[in-house]
Parts: C-alpha cells; structure tokens; sequence
C-alpha cells in the first residue's frame, strides 16, 4: 500500500473520533466563494412579472366598446392597447360579449399614461384570454382552456293562476318568459290558459368547473293543454330572422314588436276622458294593467336613449330602434338600463310602476313612426311561409329538445 493511502486513512479516522469544532479545523481552507444559485431565465416567450410599483383594476366592457377604448380609459398607454386589441382581434373573431369583465395590471407611468402590463377576461366560460409582456417587451396572448357542461337546464310546472308568475317561481329567468308568453299569444289567449295546463320549458345553459354558470335563449317552450290542443314552439332561424317556431304551422311571424308586459289592455290608443285631468284627451299609447314590479321588455332591438324622469309620464325608458321608429315604456318603478346601451328585443328595460301622472300600477306604452304616435296595437307581423322539409327539421328538432 502506499505511504500516502495510510496517512489520508489516519487523518479520515482522526476526524471521526474527534469533537465537531477540532473536525471542522482540519478541513483545508477554501480559496474561493462558491457562486450563489441562479435561478434559469424563463423562456423567451413566457410572460415576466413586471418590475416597480403596479395597479390593478377591473372594467366592464359596454356594447359598442373595443377593448382598447376600454384599456386606454383605465389608463394605459395608447400604442400598448392597441397592440394588445390586435392581438384580441385575431385570436377571438367572435368579438368579446357585452359585460365581459377585463382585469388590467398597469406599471410604471409613461408620461401621462401607464404601461400597459397583463390583460385577461374570459369571452366565454369555456376558456380564459391573457395577455402579457414577454423577455423582449412584446405582447404574447395564450388561452386557457377550461371544462365546461353544455347541458341544457329544463324547466317543468304547472300554470297555475299566473302563467308568467309560475314559470318565474320555478326559475325560469325573465326574457325566457316573456318571449314564450310572447310567441304563446299569437296561437291563444293566453288569459285561457288553465291553471292545471302544464309547462315545459328548455333553456341553454353553460357550466363552468370553476363554478360559473351562463345562460342562454330559450330553445323549447310547451304547453301541455287539459282541456285544448298542446303549444310547441321551437326555436329557428327562417329567412334570417331568429325566433321560436310552431313546427305545425305552414307560415309564421318572423318580424315586428313583441308585447313589453304580459297583461290584459287597460286603456286603448286614441281619444278618451283622462281618468285624472278629467277631461278628453287622446291617449297616444296603451295601457296594460300590469301588477307593481312586472318586469317590462323592449319591444324590438335598440338603443337606450332615455331612462329618466319625464314629468306626467313618472319613471320613462325611450328606446330608438330602425326605420326612424322610436317606443318608449312609462310610469316604471326603477329601470334595467342605462342611457346609450343597446337593448335586445324581448330584454327586460324596467319594471313596472305608478309613477309620475297614474293612478295605480299599469305600463304606458307609446310607439312613433317618424316623430308621429302610432297605435302600438296595429304593427302587423312579416310571416314565413314553412315548407314540409323545414317544418320537418323544425319537428325533429323538437322531439331531440324533449328528450333532454
């Protein structure tokens, strides 16, 4: 064995038997540091935390609004909204929905404006957009993808003493209810409804596993009559238009005014003895004698170009819609909308009331063609004629929707 094998056997064994500090001293000293860990750079395309103080805000988007207006408002800088709205723009065709929440995280100030840092929002429940800065200070976008069930939800009750009433109580949401009334009183009465009839409603409807829920058109609406002939309405797309369809019947309105609350006429257009002032006045709308807190629709698609007070006509909503016609909803309790949004045609506006110049709850609905009062009552319906393939497609369509 080698000389030099035995000594390092003796030093090793000595600093075995001897105590820790008498060890430690026979340990040969360094002569240099080690480096301190580094921890490996990201990748050039992962998103980097910025640097400095950040503020983070939260913005809905409005209808008629582009994400950039939305970031430049918050405060960030012009050219990195911009940017950032390219990107959105590519990635997501279909455009961001009214309401959609966007976080923005912002950094340093640029002048008067911030730099932008981080924008996320979910344009649907199926999955998530950020975008964010990268090593070389460019925008990168990913999406996140999340499980979502599209089951529809299926609403099932009987009528009794107020249809609409009951199909709310059992969770039916207000527009889904007023469109199946809606689409109801062009086959019936519907004051002939019987309290034992029974309904049948299907809803589209997304779930998230996040926990959030969206829902959607009405897409199947029945009623299931004792005493007369069953209701089927399904919904469709005939000559462009979008709406629910009877797939018994041949021709069908596709077009014009949904009624803004489900109850019976009070008062008709034209003249009458004013039932306050006392004296004969024409009355340039209807009146529906609805019960306090109804929720009232907007007959057609629109803009909101009033929700205020408007003297004797109490709580007003006016609403401005195509072909210079403009309706407008009085005497409401509060309102569901805000001035220069855009409204649906069957989306609840307001609820009703007793405001202003009224001597109880009722809707005053009033409908002007080119600045002059038309009768509400007489906006006639566009019909599409059905051939049998369609109204087979419509029926097929139907028995698929029951068996949800």
């Amino acid at each position: 064995m080698p000389a030099g094998a035995v000594v390092l056997g003796l030093a090793a064994i000595a600093a075995q038997t001897l105590p820790p500090s008498a060890a430690l001293a026979t340990a040969p000293v360094q002569q240099s540091e080690r480096p301190a860990r580094v921890a490996p750079a990201p990748p050039v395309d992962a998103f980097v935390e910025p640097s400095g103080a950040t503020v983070e805000l939260f913005a809905s988007l409005s209808d008629g609004n582009e994400l950039k207006q939305l970031l430049e408002r918050t405060g960030a800088d012009a050219k990195d909204s911009a940017r950032a709205s390219e990107l959105v723009d590519d990635a997501v065709p279909a455009g961001i929905p009214e309401g959609t929440e966007v976080a923005v995280l912002l950094g340093q100030k640029t002048g008067s404006a911030r730099r932008l840092e981080r924008v996320s929002f979910k344009p649907s429940l199926a999955f998530k957009v950020t975008i964010g800065r990268i090593r070389t200070g460019d925008f990168k976008l990913a999406r996140d993808g999340v499980n979502v069930d599209t089951r529809p939800r299926r609403f099932k009750g009987a009528a009794g003493s107020d249809l609409f009433w009951s199909l709310r109580a059992s969770g039916v949401p207000a527009e889904a209810a007023n469109e199946f009334l809606e689409a109801m009183s062009s086959r019936i009465n519907v004051r002939q409804v019987a309290p034992d009839d029974r309904f049948d409603l299907v809803i589209d409807h997304v779930r998230a596993e996040t926990g959030e829920n969206r829902g959607g058109p009405l897409l199947y609406a029945a009623l299931d009559r004792r005493n007369a002939n069953d209701l089927t309405f399904v919904r469709w797309t005939v000559g462009g238009h979008t709406g629910l369809f009877d797939p018994t019947m041949p021709a069908q309105r596709t077009d014009g005014f949904a009624r803004p609350v489900q109850a019976k006429v009070s008062s008709s257009f034209g003249h009458r003895l004013h039932p306050i002032l006392r004296f004969a006045r024409f009355h340039q709308g209807v009146d529906f004698g609805a019960r306090w807190g109804t929720p009232v629709a907007a007959a057609a698609d629109g803009i909101v170009r009033g929700a205020d007070w408007a003297g004797g006509y109490g709580r007003q909503v006016r609403l401005v819609h195509s072909s210079g016609v403009l309706t407008s909803y009085s005497h409401l309790s509060s309102f569901a909308v805000a001035p220069g949004t855009y409204v649906r045609r069957g989306q609840v506006i307001g609820y009703v009331g007793s405001s202003g110049l009224s001597t109880g709850p009722h809707l005053h609905f009033e409908v002007r063609k080119d600045g002059q009062p038309v009768d509400p009552l007489s906006f006639s319906f566009a019909r599409a004629p059905l051939g049998s393939a369609e109204l087979a497609v419509l029926r097929a369509r139907a028995e698929q929707l029951r068996g949800v």
